[in-house]
């Protein structure tokens, strides 16, 4: 492409221009030798400057791509980890152990997840305020352990060879004493406890556990026939069984109309989501 204007330079082979338009330009010449100050028409030569703007454009392309395939790689989850209290969760891991989505399994996950900001933290941390919550709702109390109660933690990755650490969690739980079981793809391990810490904040004892401390033995001789007697009595709050007038419950309804409150929470904690 050939380009006229005032030459303003010249050295070696190149001169340089500046055309009607205003525009500056390095035009290549072989024989006549352009002068300083006069109208000169030459080829235009390409800049290195130019050439060194095509590799910045090429690097910030590159730099655009890998920003997206980051972003994808952030938001793909590579494992799930349910988790079961009471309450039962689902939390979906992305590659860097952060989480990316939490889901309520059952109704009291719906309570779980009340005022509980999971996204973006880092696995273990997420585990540690999970059980956490748990104990500020009660779910987790001093008779945990005693009630044979224990947390599950279950690992489900798509790739056998990522790997979850949950040193930080497990440390945690050992401070604290709670029976936890945790199934990394097959591995598992146990942790068994006799009593959860006392840190757990405390309830006045109700029913028979209040009294299990305090046991007396019974005394042999006129005390026997005396327990017999008592054994032949009804229980406190206990429904006599056939009697007239009384209510035979089918368990099977009463587990109809649950699934059916289940659902229907669990129904509406979803469409709020949306």
């Amino acid at each position: 492409m050939y380009k006229t204007g005032l030459v303003l330079k010249v050295e070696r082979n190149k001169a340089t221009l500046l055309t009607d338009t205003g525009e500056f330009v390095k035009v290549g010449f072989s024989k006549t030798l352009p002068k300083v100050g006069e109208t000169y028409s030459g080829s235009v030569e390409i800049e290195r400057n130019y050439l060194k703007h095509l590799a910045a454009v090429a690097a910030l392309f590159m730099i655009f791509l890998s920003g997206g395939g980051v972003a994808y790689a952030y938001y793909t989850p590579v494992a799930t980890i349910q988790v079961s209290i009471n309450p039962s969760i689902e939390l979906k891991i992305n590659r860097f152990d952060k989480i990316i989505k939490s889901t309520p399994i059952n109704t009291d996950g719906v309570t779980l997840f009340q005022n509980l900001q999971l996204k973006n933290k880092n696995v273990n941390e997420a585990l540690t305020l999970v059980v956490n919550k748990a104990k500020k709702d009660n779910f987790i109390n001093e008779d945990y352990n005693t009630q044979g109660k224990t947390i599950s933690v279950k690992i489900s990755a798509k790739d056998n060879v990522k790997t979850i650490k949950l040193e930080a969690f497990q440390k945690y739980i050992a401070q604290n004493k709670i029976n936890t079981k945790i199934d990394d793809n097959g591995k598992k391990t146990n942790q068994e406890f006799t009593k959860v810490d006392k840190s757990i904040n405390k309830q006045a004892p109700t029913g028979s556990n209040s009294l299990n401390k305090n046991k007396v033995k019974p005394i042999e001789g006129d005390n026997k026939s005396k327990n017999d007697n008592l054994e032949s009595k009804p229980k406190e709050n206990e429904v006599p069984k056939n009697l007239p007038g009384s209510i035979n419950h089918d368990k099977r309804y009463d587990k109809s109309v649950e699934d059916k409150v289940e659902s229907s929470k669990l129904k509406k904690y979803f469409d709020n989501k949306n």
